[in-house]
């Protein structure tokens, strides 16, 4: 494997986590008078995982890496597949 593969590899996370983080300082107006404090922190880590998660899955098309495993890690029970025919 090759630095221009790895390089390409986290990419995508990479640049994710970096929108996320910018659209979290847009909001930080509207956020920063929250009280109590943890409100602002659940807050503002729904909004980073919200758009982390929509840029990498949706605009860099990463879905079909991604969705199965967090189905199969339990993140996402209710996207389960499909029981094959003739199972219950």
């Amino acid at each position: 494997m090759s630095v221009r593969d790895m390089a390409v590899t986290i990419m995508h996370p990479l640049v994710s986590i970096a929108v996320g983080a910018a659209a979290l300082q847009v909001m930080r107006g509207w956020t920063e008078y929250l009280e109590p404090v943890v409100l602002r922190l659940i807050v503002e880590s729904a909004v980073l995982i919200g758009v982390y998660m929509v840029v990498l899955l949706w605009v860099f098309n990463q879905k079909a890496k991604y969705l199965p495993m967090l189905r199969d890690s339990g993140f996402l029970p209710w996207c389960r597949p499909a029981p094959a025919r003739g199972q219950q």
